[in-house]
């Protein structure tokens, strides 16, 4: 009976050491359990969507983006390839860093659908609009992030429009640009 239970240490004690990320979503993890039992919310009420960038050189700024209920295991499942759990267009292009995690969503769909903004608006050709009456930039999604946010690895928030200074949110933008597409597809379909 005790072998039984020294066993199940021993199993532990081989797996391999753990990257200073999964240290990290480990850490964060735990903390997020104790607010949750302080305040009586279930683990199951986490909802996040999260970034993440390859480490590998022959995949430099590779990025995917996804939607998990665990970040922990989902960024070994992506680390391990396919047959893990892995993503399709992960798989052998790893090592994965997640860099950021988005959650707070209050259900599934929720968090699913940033999800899928996310990934529209970075790999759309089409291209977003000024939405000040007045202006009438047009640019590709990914050239207006860079020139709105400096670091290859995050997200524009905001930001000053480049043909008429004015302010832009980030979201507006692609909120407005989900709305053109939909009515296009609508007409396109009529």
């Amino acid at each position: 009976m005790a072998d039984e239970e020294d066993g199940g240490d021993l199993e532990d004690d081989l797996s391999p050491p753990l990257s200073q990320e999964e240290e990290e979503i480990e850490e964060w993890e735990e903390e997020e359990g104790e607010r949750s039992d302080a305040h009586s919310l279930q683990k199951e009420d986490f909802f996040g969507c999260y970034l993440l960038v390859s480490q590998n050189p022959q995949f430099k700024g590779r990025t995917y983006i996804g939607y998990t209920v665990n970040p922990k295991r989902r960024i070994r499942q992506h680390n391990s390839g396919r047959q893990k759990g892995g993503a399709k267009r992960t798989s052998g292009r790893g090592p994965w860093e997640m860099v950021l995690i988005l959650h707070g969503f209050p259900n599934d769909v929720s968090a699913l659908r940033t999800s899928d903004v996310c990934v529209t608006a970075t790999i759309s050709p089409s291209l977003l609009h000024c939405y000040h009456g007045d202006c009438s930039l047009s640019a590709h999604a990914t050239c207006l992030a860079e020139r709105l946010c400096p670091s290859p690895h995050l997200m524009p928030t905001t930001g000053p429009c480049p043909a008429c200074r004015k302010e832009l949110l980030w979201g507006e933008m692609v909120r407005r640009w989900r709305r053109r597409s939909k009515t296009d597809q609508m007409t396109s379909q009529s």
